[in-house]
């Protein structure tokens, strides 16, 4: 029941996040970014679904997703803006980079828990540990965007995608 709420919280955020920034479209770079939740809002849709979970079909989509996003903050703070190095624009953004890759990462490892492949020692660590990491990652992310958005239709999105990271945070320990 906790995994349902979750995937259905999961989805609804991602939705916000889609329709604030389809609001808020000023450049094209956006969609890049609108597109990398969509993927992700998919996924998450697909996964109410029991058998969904664990699914290579839903794998793909949600790391299609993370890989865009991954994309699209390189972007943002490599090529298309000059941000500086020391701001605390530039170590969000790090922060978000860092996590999609485990997020991707995390697809996969529900996949491969789902065909019932085993992992050996520290493998099985790291796996416990990334998932920790990149949900806690995207957490401070959000939440940091709750007090930088500049405009105030970002906020409900950014506080819905806070309490989803909590939330997965909290299952992944539950699940210990």
């Amino acid at each position: 029941m906790e995994r349902l709420l979750f995937y259905i919280l999961a989805s609804i955020s991602h939705l916000s996040i889609i329709s604030s920034s389809l609001y808020n479209v000023k450049n094209n770079e956006k969609l890049i970014y609108i597109l990398g939740h969509s993927f992700i809002f998919l996924a998450m849709l697909l996964r109410i679904l029991e058998k969904m979970r664990g699914h290579i079909a839903t794998s793909i989509i949600g790391s299609i997703g993370h890989t865009i996003l991954f994309v699209y903050f390189i972007s943002e703070i490599f090529i298309r803006k000059n941000i500086p190095i020391n701001s605390f624009t530039f170590y969000m953004a790090i922060l978000c980079i860092l996590a999609q890759i485990g997020m991707i990462i995390v697809y996969w490892d529900e996949y491969i828990e789902e065909e019932d492949i085993e992992y050996t020692g520290s493998l099985e660590k790291f796996m416990i540990i990334n998932k920790y990491i990149s949900v806690l990652l995207l957490c401070v992310f959000y939440f940091s965007n709750l007090f930088n958005s500049k405009q105030a239709s970002y906020i409900i999105p950014n506080l819905l995608m806070t309490f989803t990271y909590l939330m997965a945070l909290y299952l992944e320990i539950m699940k210990g």
